[in-house]
């Protein structure tokens, strides 16, 4: 169901504010979700968004689970915003 809302969906991109768009990206990583399937990403990409997923990288580090590697490229999308 989940992936119906964020895979291929242009929905999210073009009616979501900046807080309800930066929670569906972050519940995407979250569950482990096919994030180059979001639509829109790069163009949405955020500071907000960036600082969200540096801090939820630091605690996924900090407790020696894996780190989806595209959680970097967004994050750095969002910081040269």
């Amino acid at each position: 169901m989940l992936e119906a809302i964020i895979h291929r969906n242009p929905y999210p991109a073009v009616w979501l504010d900046e807080p309800a768009w930066n929670q569906l990206v972050m519940k995407a990583f979250f569950t482990d979700k096919d994030i180059g399937q979001i639509t829109g990403l790069e163009r949405r990409a955020n500071k907000n968004l960036a600082g969200i997923l540096n801090d939820y990288a630091r605690e996924r580090q900090a407790a020696g689970r894996a780190i989806n590697p595209y959680l970097w490229e967004v994050a750095e999308l969002g910081e040269k915003i």
